[in-house]
C-alpha cells in the first residue's frame, strides 16, 4: 500500500530556502562592498603612493643638487687652497726676486759711480781728440791739395797717351783721309782711349790676310808708331803697344778666339814688314792679343752693332814706375808734414 506525501503549504520547508537566499544576498552585498571598499582603498592607496613617489623623485633631485653643490663647494675649497699654496709660492719668489733686485742695485750704484769716472775720463779725452782733430783736419787740407797735384800729374800721363793717339790718328788721316772707299772710318779713339781700326778696313770676312787699303793705312801707323818711340821721353814711361784683334759673337767661340789672334799677329808682322826699323829697334815695345767676342764694345744683335765689334785696337800701356815715380814724387813732398804727426806718436 503506497504511503502517500503530505504536503501542505505550512512546512517547515517553504520557509528555510527564502532564509537563506537572504543570507547569500545579504553576504553578496557585504562582500561586493567590501571589494569595492578595497578597490577604492587601493585606488586611495595607489593616489598616495604616486604621490609618495613624485615627493621621493623631488627628494632625489634636491638630494643630487645638493651633492652637486657639496662637490662644487669641496672643488672650489681646493682651488682656494691650491691658490693659496700658489700665493704662497709666489711671495717666496718675489721675495727672492726682491733680493736679488737689492743686490743688482748694489752693484748697479758701483757700476754706476765706474760709469760716471770713466765718462769723466771720455771727456778729457775728447778735448784732447777734439785739438788733435783740429791738427788732423790743417793736415788734412794740405793733404788734399797735394793730392790734387798728384791726380793732376796722373791725368797728365792718361792725357798724354791720348794725344799720343790723337796725334797717329790725325798723322794717319791728313795722308789717307778719314773714310775709305765704302764709308767707314778709318781711325776712332775708343771711350778706352785706343785707337780701334774696324776689321772691315783691315780684312775680307773670316780672313786674316790684310787688304791692299788696310796695307796703306798700316804703312802710316808704322811710320807713326817708330815717331813715337824715337821720342826719349815718350820711350820713358811706356810700357808696351799691344795689338788687341776682336770678333763679334756669331760663331764658334774658339774659332774666333783663333781669327781674332791671327788677325792680331798679322797687324804686328806687316807693321814690321813696312818699317824695319821698328822691327829692329822697338820690336820689345810690341805684343798682340786676341779677345774673341769677350770684349765688345756694343752688347747689341744689329748688324750695326756686330760690325763695331769686329775691331782691330791698338793699346798703349804706360809703365808701373813711371806712375809709382810720381807717386814717390808726391811722398817726398808730403814728408815734411807727415814727420811731426810721426814724432808725436
Amino acid at each position: 500500500m503506497k504511503r502517500r506525501r503530505n504536503f501542505s503549504d505550512n512546512s517547515p520547508e517553504e520557509n528555510y530556502w527564502p532564509s537563506f537566499a537572504d543570507v547569500m544576498s545579504t553576504f553578496s552585498l557585504v562582500m561586493l562592498f567590501l571589494v569595492v571598499m578595497v578597490f577604492l582603498k587601493n585606488i586611495s592607496i595607489s593616489i598616495n603612493l604616486k604621490g609618495e613617489q613624485e615627493k621621493l623623485k623631488d627628494t632625489e633631485i634636491a638630494l643630487t643638487e645638493r651633492e652637486k653643490e657639496l662637490l662644487d663647494k669641496q672643488n672650489m675649497l681646493v682651488e682656494l687652497e691650491s691658490l693659496l699654496d700658489s700665493k704662497e709660492n709666489a711671495l717666496i719668489i718675489l721675495g727672492d726676486k726682491l733680493n736679488a733686485l737689492e743686490d743688482d742695485l748694489k752693484v748697479s750704484e758701483e757700476e754706476l759711480k765706474a760709469i760716471n769716472e770713466e765718462k769723466k775720463n771720455a771727456e778729457e779725452l775728447l778735448v784732447v781728440l777734439i785739438g788733435n782733430l783740429e791738427e788732423k783736419q790743417n793736415i788734412i787740407a794740405v793733404n788734399d791739395e797735394e793730392l790734387r797735384l798728384l791726380r793732376e800729374k796722373l791725368e797728365n800721363i792718361s792725357v798724354m797717351r791720348a794725344e799720343l793717339f790723337a796725334s797717329v790718328k790725325e798723322s794717319i788721316e791728313a795722308q789717307l783721309g778719314t773714310t775709305n772707299e765704302q764709308g767707314l772710318p778709318l781711325v776712332e779713339i775708343g771711350d778706352n782711349a785706343n785707337i780701334i781700326i774696324n776689321e772691315a778696313v783691315l780684312f775680307d770676312t773670316a780672313q786674316y790676310t790684310i787688304k791692299p787699303d788696310g796695307k796703306l793705312l798700316l804703312d802710316q801707323f808704322a811710320t807713326a808708331f817708330e815717331n813715337v818711340l824715337s821720342n826719349p821721353e815718350m820711350r820713358s814711361i811706356i810700357d808696351s803697344i799691344t795689338v788687341e784683334g776682336h770678333a763679334d759673337k756669331t760663331g764658334d767661340d774658339m774659332a774666333n778666339m783663333s781669327l781674332s789672334l791671327n788677325r792680331a799677329n798679322s797687324v804686328i808682322r806687316y807693321l814690321f814688314e813696312s818699317n824695319p826699323n821698328l822691327l829692329n829697334a822697338y820690336n820689345q815695345y810690341f805684343a798682340a792679343a786676341g779677345y774673341s767676342e769677350f770684349r765688345p764694345i756694343d752688347p747689341g744683335d744689329s748688324s750695326q752693332s756686330l760690325a763695331k765689334n769686329r775691331r782691330i785696337e791698338f793699346s798703349i800701356k804706360i809703365k808701373d814706375s813711371t806712375i809709382q815715380e810720381v807717386i814717390n814724387d808726391y811722398l817726398k813732398e808730403t814728408e815734411e808734414i807727415t814727420q811731426p804727426e810721426s814724432g808725436g806718436n
